[in-house]
């Protein structure tokens, strides 16, 4: 009885989060949100040159050292306008194990607001965990999944706080 318990409770917890991966990806079309930028070529010339290559040693071989801009927009749930803008930089760390991560330190605004929060995410194998830091020194937990556009240069991501999910999309530049 006590297994089959756990099966039921395992289906449901994934069940839960079926909404989530398709969140950002069904509500609006991710491609007019930006206009293109010709800062943008070089780190689609990176990818191209090593398009044989999964992800993880794109990153070791061709990002070490290097540091990623990422400016978008985000929102709550599954409105289409946005909640906000965010911004930040994403730096590439070897852990001690040799695996590589990425660490994405920002910022971001609510629409009609001027003030920022920080927050800061380890950025690993599609999956993103950190924590908002309000101005008082509240954290709030932050958790979600991430995923490159390669023709369109894009992070598209979906995140969860507690009591809350939503999407983010932002451009990605390579850092002079």
């Amino acid at each position: 009885m006590k297994k089959a318990y756990i099966a039921i409770l395992m289906i449901a917890a994934a069940a839960a989060f079926i909404p989530m991966l398709v969140l950002a990806e069904d509500t609006f079309d991710e491609a007019n949100l930006f206009e293109t930028d010709q800062r943008n070529e070089k780190l689609l010339e990176l990818i191209d040159e090593e398009s044989s290559l999964n992800p993880t040693d794109m990153i070791s071989s061709r990002c070490e050292g290097k540091i990623l801009k990422v400016r978008g927009k985000w929102g709550v749930g599954y409105n289409e306008t946005p909640s906000g803008f965010w911004g930040g930089r994403i730096s590439f760390r070897s852990t001690s194990q040799g695996v590589w991560v990425g660490v994405l330190k920002g910022r971001y605004n609510f629409t009609d607001s001027q003030e920022y929060s920080n927050f800061v995410c380890i950025m690993k194998k599609g999956y993103v965990n950190g924590k908002i830091i309000k101005d008082d020194g509240t954290e709030i937990t932050l958790t979600g999944l991430y995923k490159v556009d390669r023709e369109e240069k894009l992070l598209k991501m979906q995140w969860m706080v507690p009591h809350q999910a939503g999407w983010a999309v932002a451009r990605i530049q390579i850092e002079e």
